[in-house]
């Protein structure tokens, strides 16, 4: 997978509504090539309207998001920066993640295809399936959603590393704010590859992934970020991101992770919040870290 930016203010995959926000940030377009598909990746960059600018925040919405929320974490990066942060937005979509995933199951299965042809044939009842037994619910969620953990990474990586690389974001702090599903696949990339976004914090809203296997981690990946968190909830986050809220702050507490907290965000959440109560509890809390 190659990628490249160029500048694009005609890029198909930005809405109508996020178009809105053009007169008030700048638009990149990063070319992700897959196989021999190229995506094209809007990214929207609020740069910071005070004088002393106190670093950069990557936004990135939940997949699962629906366009208006969208134009709500538009709202909230613009915010943020009239709070002084250069604020990058990035919309991860199911065409981007999907065709990751296809990609990586085509390279696997001509990896599969070419071992089958040095092994000796087997008999017909060698080739009978075995019964469909022991079989985790969360392989058929994995097939439904049609792409994994694993391929949403895949684009984080690419994204984030390639969002980062502007001039503006190597001054000051930088911080990492995701949503959803998008919480969850941060959380685990910088656990499992030691902060390769290298950030100086990190906020969650409503972390959540549909394979409940997985979900249910969620929380012992806190302990393993070695970093500031900021949890924010709200009556509107998903029944799985209640369910384990809970669970998050516990370890938390039994780890000694002392740089994370849990904040409840009043009302319906991010879905309808003015964007200036959300971004005071950011402002607030890096303020506390003294950033």
């Amino acid at each position: 997978m190659t990628n490249s930016v160029r500048a694009n203010t005609d890029s198909p995959q930005l809405t109508e509504e996020m178009s809105h926000f053009l007169k008030d940030a700048k638009l990149q377009t990063l070319n992700i090539t897959v196989g021999e598909k190229t995506l094209e990746v809007p990214l929207l960059t609020f740069e910071s309207l005070q004088v002393a600018t106190k670093g950069t925040i990557v936004l990135v919405s939940d997949n699962q998001t629906q366009t208006g929320s969208v134009a709500n974490m538009a709202k909230l990066a613009k915010e943020l920066a009239n709070w002084g942060w250069n604020a990058i937005l990035i919309t991860p979509t199911s065409e981007y993640l999907v065709s990751i995933s296809n990609n990586e199951t085509n390279a696997s299965e001509s990896s599969d295809s070419d071992n089958d042809n040095n092994e000796t044939s087997t008999t017909a009842e060698e080739n009978i399936p075995a019964p469909q037994t022991g079989i985790h619910a969360s392989i058929w969620q994995t097939q439904e959603l049609a792409y994994d953990l694993q391929s949403y990474g895949v684009f984080l990586n690419t994204i984030v590393a390639e969002a980062l690389k502007a001039p503006a974001s190597q001054m000051g702090f930088r911080l990492m704010l995701l949503e959803g599903q998008s919480a969850v696949v941060g959380m685990s990339t910088i656990m499992e590859q030691e902060n390769t976004f290298q950030i100086d914090g990190l906020v969650t809203i409503n972390p959540y992934w549909l394979d409940y296997e997985v979900h249910k981690q969620v929380p012992m990946f806190i302990p393993k970020l070695q970093m500031p968190m900021l949890d924010l909830l709200s009556p509107s986050d998903s029944a799985l991101a209640r369910k384990y809220a809970q669970q998050r702050q516990n370890s938390a507490r039994v780890n000694l992770v002392k740089m994370y907290r849990q904040r409840t965000l009043l009302g319906a959440g991010l879905q309808s919040l003015p964007e200036q109560y959300v971004a005071k509890e950011i402002v607030g809390w890096t303020t506390f870290m003294g950033w």
